[in-house]
This record gives C-alpha cells, sequence and structure tokens, in this order.
C-alpha cells in the first residue's frame, strides 16, 4: 500500500511517525505532545529494538519530531525548511534540540518530513543539526526512507490505522494517463459534438439523485460532456483498443472503490469527482496538460456507471 503522505493532515503524519517508532524502537514510544516552546515532540528511552540494526541498536534518551507538508514536490534542500537563515525551519527547532540536550533530556534525534531527501543534501543538514544543538546522533527520514520503513516493518501501518476508510482518497494516474494519452492521438474524432443516438443508458436523472450529484453540475455534464460520450465507447470498444479498454476498466476498477471507501466523507458527488479531478492533474504531467481530456474520461465513467453507486437499470432516451 503506498501512501500519498501530503495528502495526510499533519496529525496524521505525527501519527504514521509514532507507529513507526513503535516497530524500530519499541512500544515505550510516547506520542506527540506541545512543549513549553510550543514544538510538537515524541519520545523514547531505552534501548531501540531494530534501529540501526536489531544486532546494534541504539540506546539512550531519543527526541523525535515529524514535520509535515502538503507540497507533494517538497525537498529537505527547500530554502525555507533547512537553509542557516534564522527563518527557516530547522533553524527554529535547532534551538528546542539544543536546549533538551543542555538539559539532559536528548541523546538522538530522529527528523521525519515528507519530503525528498538526496545524499548530497543529508549530510550536509545532519553536520549542521550537529553543530547547532550538541546532538550525538542525528537521523533524517525523507519520503524515500519512509517508504521503505513501511516496507520493511509492515504492522506500522495498522498500529497506524492504515484501514483504506482512515487514508485520505487516493486515486492513481498511471491507467487513466494512458487511456487520456491514446484518446488524445484521436482527439480529432471529438471536433463534431452530436447527441447520442443508439447509448443506452441509466436515467441520469435517477443515477445523481442516488449519487447526490448537483444539479448544477449534472447539466454541465449533459452539456458539455455527454455529447461526446459516445465517441469515448465506440473508441474503447473498436478492435485494436483492447489494451487501451484493459486499462480504462483498471482505473475504473480503482477509482470505483476508492470512491466507495471514502464516500461518506464528501458532503456530495461534485466533491468527490472534483478531489478526483484535482489530484490526477497535480500528480501527472500529461493529465494536467489534457485537462479537458481528463474531465471528459472521469465525467464519463461516472455516467457510464463505472463508478459512483448503482441503480436498476432505466434506460433513458434523449
Amino acid at each position: 500500500m503506498h501512501i500519498e503522505y501530503h495528502d495526510l493532515s499533519a496529525k496524521d503524519f505525527e501519527r504514521l511517525v509514532v507507529a513507526i517508532c513503535i516497530e524500530i524502537l519499541g512500544p515505550g514510544v510516547a506520542s506527540f505532545c506541545a512543549g513549553k516552546d510550543g514544538s510538537r515532540d515524541a519520545r523514547f528511552e531505552g534501548t531501540a529494538n531494530h534501529f540501526p540494526s536489531s544486532a546494534n541498536p541504539y540506546k539512550g534518551k531519543f527526541i523525535i519530531q515529524a514535520k509535515h507538508t502538503e507540497d507533494p514536490v517538497a525537498k529537505y534542500s527547500d530554502p525555507d525548511f533547512s537553509s542557516e537563515r534564522d527563518s527557516s525551519v530547522i533553524s527554529g527547532e535547532c534551538l528546542g534540540v539544543k536546549k533538551l540536550v543542555d538539559d539532559g533530556h536528548l541523546d538522538i534525534y530522529f527528523l521525519f518530513s515528507n519530503r525528498k531527501m538526496s545524499g548530497v543534501a543529508e549530510e550536509p543538514i545532519r553536520s549542521r543539526i550537529t553543530r547547532d544543538t550538541g546532538a550525538k546522533t542525528i537521523e533524517l527520514f525523507g519520503i524515500e526512507r519512509i517508504d521503505n520503513l513501511l516496507k520493511k516493518f509492515k504492522q506500522a501501518l495498522q498500529t497506524f490505522g492504515a484501514e483504506p476508510m482512515n487514508l485520505p482518497l487516493l486515486v492513481t494516474c498511471e491507467d487513466l494517463s494512458e487511456v487520456i494519452l491514446a484518446i488524445s492521438q484521436n482527439k480529432a474524432a471529438f471536433t463534431d459534438a452530436f447527441m447520442p443516438d443508439d447509448l443506452q443508458r441509466v436515467s441520469f436523472k435517477r443515477k445523481n439523485e442516488n449519487n447526490g450529484l448537483s444539479s448544477d453540475l449534472a447539466e454541465y455534464i449533459r452539456r458539455q460532456y455527454v455529447p461526446q460520450f459516445d465517441n469515448v465507447k465506440k473508441f474503447l470498444a473498436r478492435p485494436g483498443n483492447e489494451a487501451v479498454r484493459e486499462r480504462y476498466e483498471a482505473a475504473a476498477l480503482e477509482f470505483e472503490e476508492q470512491i466507495a471507501i471514502h464516500r461518506k466523507a464528501y458532503g456530495s458527488f461534485d466533491d468527490v469527482l472534483i478531489r478526483v479531478k484535482s489530484l490526477l492533474a497535480k500528480r501527472d504531467g500529461d493529465l494536467a496538460r489534457n485537462k479537458a481530456l481528463t474531465n471528459l474520461v472521469v465525467y464519463y465513467m461516472y455516467w457510464n456507471c463505472d463508478i459512483g453507486s448503482k441503480v436498476e437499470s432505466d434506460v433513458e432516451a434523449e
């Protein structure tokens, strides 16, 4: 299971970090709480279970911090995070860490952040924290290292509560991207809009009422996209497009599963569709450049009953 860390809340990211630390350090990890200086720390004292290895574990007083960002492309090396400027995140944290070291409350410092960490950036940042705080041991955890820990210590996800319903609505765009690119190469077929002639479908009105789609968005889909749905259907059914159709079906199946899990977290089905489209555009350059076609396929999935709750067949002729 892959987690898009930037879609977690800051508190959920803290819970995930605690779950990881329980596995690598031990059950005595104390959850995050606010310190006197306003920082939020988790703590552990003793001998680690498995870190950095079971054969040679760390021993001492651990302070764990988690710094979450909603930026999906953030890096440890970003100036606002790790520069020498007083305003950077690490500059601010070093003040609190130094006080803990000076007071005898910290031997080992763990910093988790959902940022990418390059090999070039890691050592200068670690050296800088050591210099400014006096901490004996510094461990920095970026996205890649967090991913590896979750793969190795799968129990951490269960401790975190990473059942599908507890994770943000996630959509993967690899499958849909291929569909969009394939349709994009044939977009000349969509220049002449026309109402579907023989396309059989469940009553659009009943489907919208059943799913909670607003009349405004329903009318927009009907006006802007329904005229092109017959072309999408014919394109996917065309001989030679079996591989494209399989990718479409795989994407629709994943969307449907995620939507079914998270539907109750959204007030209306408008919010669900907007969320799906927003994440797709944000996470894939091809989809971002082909927003109109991305919308076309997502709305087609909904209209064709591939995503969203189903209603009994009620063919509507228009």
